[in-house]
């Protein structure tokens, strides 16, 4: 499994690499979606490592990897760090609701499918 991880800036590093190391103890591989690159750079990150899962520092992360999502249709789950996202239920899961999902291991990842898709014609990747 490949975890995308976007988050705000070099000011977080401790937490940033802590997701990381999480994720790679699990086995997965990690990829970075840096806050600079446009909706479509981070969705050609996203199509092109096959990404399920996603990791957000911010609200404004989560928004461009919802963005990205519909040109990434692999994009199923996006786990946003800050405590309370500001997001329609159902859309993201906070990072608590993956801490406490994680205790009894349970896997969140895919059961999300409600991120932006295109329509019928989307195209094989």
């Amino acid at each position: 499994m490949v975890v995308a991880i976007a988050w705000r800036s070099s000011r977080e590093p401790a937490r940033v690499a802590l997701y990381d190391l999480a994720i790679l103890t699990k086995g997965a591989v990690t990829v970075p979606i840096y806050p600079t690159l446009s909706v479509e750079q981070a969705a050609y990150i996203l199509r092109d490592s096959e990404v399920r899962l996603a990791v957000a520092s911010t609200a404004a992360q989560v928004a461009k990897l919802q963005a990205a999502a519909v040109l990434a249709p692999g994009l199923t789950t996006v786990v946003c760090m800050d405590p309370r996202p500001r997001h329609r239920p159902g859309q993201i899961l906070a990072m608590a609701d993956v801490v406490t999902a994680g205790t009894g291991g349970s896997s969140m990842v895919g059961r999300r499918q409600d991120l932006p898709r295109r329509g019928p014609g989307r195209g094989a990747r």
